[in-house]
């Protein structure tokens, strides 16, 4: 497999062959590894993270329930920001721009929207469990998420929302991965534990990129380009042709994601040379060795507070 189907547009889109149309299809069904388009054609709702799906039902559970927590446990897991913004991406409420931030797609949304989505999250994820999907991947979204709003404040940028979006959608395409061919995905994780990077062993593997993946699945459920761009380049490959203000959101995600990697939360899959990387994006970006280091305490203390929140049982709530 090459990578001649994956272009990177000048305006910052992901381009693909107009034969390669991704019709929105939902059943899920054996393909094979190799098949990059069956995975995405075939890619439905992913489910929640297990600690996501046990607060919720806590939550709902109770008369009179909070919706502010509802929301505030959505806009922490990739799964349920993902079905709600493509939700609110939907032809179903005909806007004219697309929706780059969860908190702007949930305003749009709804509540009765949002507790749907919910109660049918909870409902797939009794039904179906998580397979193999390793619950490690949920939490490296949200440190993510987390690293890169705090980056995005600390250079006094207005796109933080987005650049959190962004973080929480970054590593979709693993999800989408072993939700489809978990066995096959589960051999790439093996891969990197004897020195392969993630992207070197998918490489070997597959033939494509979980950022690939990734960004034709956002594709798909209408995400807004540049947000399929800064997923398909939050590895670095591509960003040196963007223009300025794009190169520099990818490199603000690159350096969120090496920040959660370098902190052990989550995923360990990528972080093979990841210190490397994370001192070269870091000085990129102006930020010092000592300022890498207060950052990563303020995002460690961010996200166990948000690990708190999505925990804690109901009852002491």
């Amino acid at each position: 497999m090459n990578f001649a189907h994956r272009t990177i547009a000048p305006e910052g889109q992901v381009r693909t062959s107009k034969h390669d149309a991704l019709p929105c299809v939902s059943t899920k069904h054996t393909v094979s590894p190799s098949d990059w388009k069956g995975i995405v054609n075939s890619a439905g709702d992913i489910p929640p993270a297990r600690c996501t799906a046990e607060r919720l039902r806590g939550i709902l559970a109770q008369k009179g329930s909070s919706m502010r927590q509802v929301i505030e446990i959505c806009s922490c897991d990739p799964a349920l920001a993902a079905k709600i913004m493509k939700v609110a991406n939907s032809s179903l409420y005909g806007r004219q721009r697309q929706v780059g931030s969860i908190n702007q797609a949930m305003m749009i949304a709804g509540i009765p929207i949002i507790r749907g989505i919910c109660f049918r999250a909870c409902l797939t994820q009794t039904r179906d469990g998580w397979g193999d999907i390793p619950q490690g991947l949920y939490q490296h979204s949200l440190c993510t998420a987390l690293a890169c709003q705090l980056l995005a404040c600390k250079k006094g940028k207005s796109y933080s929302s987005e650049l959190y979006t962004a973080g929480l959608m970054h590593d979709l395409g693993k999800l989408v991965l072993w939700r489809q061919i978990p066995g096959d995905y589960g051999n790439i994780h093996k891969l990197t534990q004897s020195g392969l990077s993630n992207t070197e062993a998918e490489a070997e593997r597959l033939g494509y990129s979980h950022a690939l993946i990734g960004a034709l699945i956002g594709k798909k459920w209408s995400f807004p380009s540049e947000i399929c761009q800064l997923v398909i380049c939050h590895h670095g490959a591509g960003a040196s042709e963007l223009d300025a203000p794009l190169s520099e959101k990818i490199n603000l995600l690159r350096l969120g994601n090496l920040l959660a990697h370098s902190l052990g939360l989550g995923d360990s899959s990528d972080n093979s040379g990841a210190d490397t990387t994370l001192k070269h994006v870091a000085n990129t970006l102006n930020f010092s060795d000592h300022e890498i280091g207060l950052l990563k305490a303020e995002i460690l203390k961010l996200y166990t507070s948000k690990l708190h929140m999505l925990t804690i049982s109901h009852t002491g709530s």
